[in-house]
């Protein structure tokens, strides 16, 4: 699952609609698993019940200090637990994109997905697919 949204910041040079994981800030009193937790859940409306760590790192250091906390995530079978769509005091207006994983792929093959952060956690869930440990 994937959320698609209106990013300003990417509207002069492209589509402005980006598809993407799941995003957003970690709060004061907040870890990044919790924060990771609250955000699936504001998003999608999906619990998740799994989080594995993928990876951190700076997605430009020679021009900003924004980190990424990267995991993968399982939700619950059980079907939505909330609305999902973002929240609307955050200007949030999020569409859920579900794909079959080997349609994500060919997304990312074909230029559509171009959001750096979800290119590697694609490339990360190819590579655990293709060898399962």
């Amino acid at each position: 699952m994937l959320v698609n949204q209106f990013k300003y910041p990417s509207y002069d040079k492209g589509p402005g609609w980006i598809t993407e994981v799941v995003a957003g800030t970690i709060g004061p009193e907040e870890n990044a698993e919790d924060a990771a937790r609250r955000e699936i859940l504001e998003e999608t409306g999906y619990r998740a019940e799994k989080l594995v760590h993928i990876s951190t790192f700076y997605v430009s250091p020679g021009g900003s200090s924004e980190r990424i906390l990267l995991y993968y995530a399982e939700i619950s079978g059980a079907g939505r637990s909330e609305k999902g769509g973002g929240l609307a005091e955050e200007n949030e207006d999020i569409t859920l994109i579900e794909l079959p994983a080997d349609e994500a792929f060919r997304h990312v093959e074909w230029g559509r997905i171009v959001d750096a952060k979800t290119i590697l956690g694609l490339m990360w869930l190819r590579n655990r697919l293709a060898s399962p440990s």
